[in-house]
């Protein structure tokens, strides 16, 4: 939607920050602009973090976890990103499940993804 809108030349504040270019759009600089009170992005993030909270309900529902940790830039968003999680989780998955899995963030934080790459070749050396 906000590639769309920065395509058609509509003024947000997600324009302002990709100049543009909807190309330049991310994840994590829709979020900057909901932090920063951009409606669309608002609406866009909320739309991203429900279909989110539904997929991890279906992998609650097939693997049964305990744990589900979460990283990356769109977990900057915080506290809103894991209760909206955590909601799609309550609504989708089946209920023993829902209130047995905990969601956290990575503790690694942004350089999640790097560390399991490093990780995997590391491994493969070995």
């Amino acid at each position: 939607a906000g590639r769309e809108r920065v395509a058609r030349n509509v003024p947000t504040l997600i324009a302002d920050l990709a100049q543009g270019d909807p190309e330049r759009i991310t994840a994590k600089l829709v979020a900057e602009a909901a932090e920063q009170g951009d409606v669309e992005a608002q609406a866009i993030l909320n739309e991203a973090l429900d279909y989110l909270g539904i997929g991890m309900a279906s992998l609650v529902n097939v693997f049964d976890p305990q744990l589900i940790v979460i990283g990356g830039g769109v977990t900057n968003v915080g506290k809103r990103f894991f209760e909206t999680v955590r909601r799609g989780i309550t609504r989708h998955a089946f209920q023993p499940q829902a209130r047995a899995v905990r969601v956290v963030p990575a503790e690694l934080g942004h350089n999640v993804g790097v560390m399991g790459a490093a990780a995997v070749a590391l491994a493969k050396t070995i």
